[in-house]
């Protein structure tokens, strides 16, 4: 049966609380949206997952009609860019009183909403950080992101989330049809993704890569095998010892 996936992310710190809100706000975008949009489907909406760590919930749709699930992902991604723009909101007032909710949340604590798709993704900033993602001039492009892949899924599209290696936090990535096998053995590995990556419009942090060309499992790094390398470029007899440069540089 076919289904799609869409996802809320909450930036920040989130209290538990607001992270409750935000997953009632979801449910009610996403309903309100499966009935303006598709009235004439039915369309069984399951939790995909649910990562508190990174304030992360992924709720798939199923239905027979793909046209259906299409519509209403497309349409949960013109409400994310309609409020990135801070534009209207070309829905039912149901619609727009929960898309409201669930981005009132965005406060000291939660510094951002994200709404994402197989297709694209839009950010709600809040205050001052608003104004310079307004300014920012951060665009995607083709890169690469190691971390360790994890919560591998192929219900209905196969798509993964990779925590990124240099801040720990989540990147959606989301593959092709019939790429499953460089997917292969892949859950838990250490790893290297290459494709479209979108980043935070203000801190460069990757959010998502699509258009996924090559995924490269990576050996581990042993904690402290760094010192194997340690006498591998003698140093001449009349240099200074590292404690003693230390010491000066302190010293300063």
């Amino acid at each position: 049966m076919p289904s799609t996936p869409v996802t809320i992310y909450l930036e920040g710190d989130v209290p538990f609380q607001d992270f409750a809100t935000a997953i009632q706000a979801f449910w009610g975008l996403i309903s309100n949206l499966s009935r303006e949009v598709s009235p004439q489907a039915t369309i069984h909406w399951t939790v995909e997952s649910l990562e508190v760590g990174s304030a992360t919930a992924t709720a798939r749709g199923e239905s027979e009609s793909r046209e259906a699930l299409e519509r209403v992902a497309d349409a949960y991604l013109r409400v994310g860019k309609a409020q990135e723009e801070r534009t209207s909101i070309p829905y039912s007032p149901g619609v727009v009183r929960e898309a409201e909710k669930l981005v009132g949340i965005v406060n000291g604590n939660i510094t951002a909403v994200r709404f994402l798709t197989g297709e694209g993704e839009a950010t709600v900033y809040g205050g001052d950080l608003d104004r310079k993602a307004t300014q920012s001039q951060l665009t995607a492009g083709y890169g690469a992101v190691t971390g360790r892949i994890q919560t591998l899924s192929s219900r209905g599209s196969l798509r993964f989330t990779l925590y990124d290696l240099t801040s720990d936090r989540a990147v959606h990535c989301y593959l092709a049809e019939g790429q499953e096998e460089i997917m292969r053995d892949a859950w838990g590995e250490l790893a290297t993704v290459e494709g479209w990556v979108s980043r935070d419009r203000l801190t460069g942090r990757p959010i998502s890569i699509r258009r996924v060309s090559d995924v490269s499992i990576r050996e581990d790094v042993t904690p402290g095998s760094f010192t194997d390398a340690r006498g591998a470029v003698p140093a001449p007899n009349s240099a200074k010892a590292p404690e003693d440069v230390i010491r000066e540089w302190r010293d300063a």
